[in-house]
C-alpha cells in the first residue's frame, strides 16, 4: 500500500537549482504530456489502490472492477485477486503506453464518479504537482474523467455555459470533450461547437427560419446591423456589433473539413478545434444569457 497522496507537499514558487541557474523557467513550467516520470509511481499506486478491496487486509483486487475495465477498454488486464500482477501491468503501461494507462485511469474516475472525493482529489493533486497536461474534470453530461488542463477562468466560463442543460449546452459539452478529452477528435469538436452556437443563436436571431444554420445567423446579424452585446465604445459605436459578426463568421467559415465547392477540405487541427470551442463558449453564454440583443448603434 502506498502513502496517501494527500500528504504531498508542493512549494509552488520554488525552482530547481539548474533551472534558476539557466533561467529556463518556461521549459520547466511547460505542461507534460503522457505520464510524467516524476509522478508515475505514485499515480500508478493510487490507481491500483482504487481497484483494491478496501475491506481486505491484503489489498486484494475487486475482480469485478478489473473485468469491467477490460470490457470497456478492450484489454486483458490480469483478473486475479493478487494486486501485484495488476501493479506490474499498470506500471508497464505508464512507462511504455501512457495513453493506455491514462485510459484505465480515466475509466476508473468515470466509474467512481462524484462518490469517492478522496481518490479524485489525490489524482487531481498529483497531476497538478507534476505539471501534467491532464487534470480531473467533467465532460459530456456530468461524467468525471481526464480532460486537458486549461486556464481556470476559461474552464469556469465553459462550466457556466454547460450548466444550462439546453441543447446548446449539450453540444458545447461534447465539443469540449472532443477538443480537450483524452481521445480528442478535432473534427467532432468543431462540428459540435457550431451546433452549440446554432442552438443558442437561431431562436434569438432567426426564430421563424426552420432551416436556419450558423451561416443564416451570420447573414441576418450583418443585414440587420443592430445586434449588440452590452459593451460600449464611445468613438465607434458600431465596433461591438462588428465584433459579434466577426466571431460568428470566423467560427462558420473556419470549419476547414466541411466546406465544398472550389475549396479542398482540410482536416481540422487540434489548435483550430480548441479555438473554435473557446469562441463557441463565449457565444453560447452570450446568447443563452440574453446578452445579445437588438439595440441602437
Amino acid at each position: 500500500m502506498s502513502a496517501p497522496a494527500d500528504n504531498l507537499l508542493v512549494v509552488t514558487s520554488w525552482y530547481p537549482l539548474n533551472v534558476r541557474e539557466s533561467g529556463d523557467y518556461e521549459s520547466y513550467d511547460a505542461l507534460a504530456e503522457g505520464v510524467p516520470e516524476w509522478i508515475k509511481l505514485p499515480l500508478v499506486n493510487i490507481t491500483v489502490e482504487s481497484f483494491e478491496n478496501q475491506a481486505s487486509a491484503r489489498g486484494d483486487l475487486q475482480v469485478s472492477l478489473v473485468r469491467g475495465c477490460n470490457a470497456a477498454i478492450r484489454d486483458t488486464l490480469p483478473e486475479s485477486n493478487y494486486s501485484g500482477h495488476f501493479h506490474t501491468w499498470l506500471n508497464d503501461y505508464a512507462l511504455n503506453d501512457p495513453i493506455k494507462f491514462l485510459t484505465i485511469l480515466d475509466w476508473r474516475l468515470a466509474v467512481n464518479g462524484w462518490g469517492d472525493s478522496s481518490f479524485r482529489s489525490q489524482v487531481e493533486d498529483l497531476l497538478a504537482s507534476g505539471n501534467s497536461a491532464w487534470t480531473v474534470g467533467e465532460w459530456g453530461d456530468g461524467h468525471v474523467g481526464l480532460v486537458r488542463r486549461v486556464d481556470a477562468t476559461l474552464a469556469a466560463a465553459a462550466a457556466q455555459a454547460i450548466s444550462a442543460k439546453t441543447a446548446a449546452s449539450h453540444h458545447l459539452a461534447e465539443a469540449w470533450q472532443a477538443a480537450y478529452g483524452l481521445k480528442g477528435n478535432p473534427s467532432s469538436a468543431y462540428s459540435h461547437a457550431i451546433k452549440a452556437v446554432e442552438f443558442a443563436a437561431i431562436p434569438v436571431v432567426s426564430p421563424n427560419h426552420v432551416k436556419a444554420t450558423l451561416g443564416t445567423v451570420v447573414s441576418q446579424v450583418r443585414q440587420d446591423g443592430d445586434w449588440i452585446i452590452p459593451l460600449t465604445r464611445e468613438k465607434d459605436p458600431g465596433y461591438v456589433a462588428g465584433m459579434l459578426v466577426s466571431m460568428l463568421e470566423a467560427l462558420w467559415v473556419g470549419q476547414s473539413d466541411r466546406h465544398g465547392g472550389n475549396l479542398t477540405p482540410i482536416p481540422v487541427t487540434t489548435e483550430a478545434a480548441q479555438a473554435a470551442v473557446l469562441v463557441a463558449t463565449t457565444l453560447v453564454q452570450w446568447f443563452q444569457s440574453g446578452a445579445v440583443r437588438r439595440g441602437t448603434i
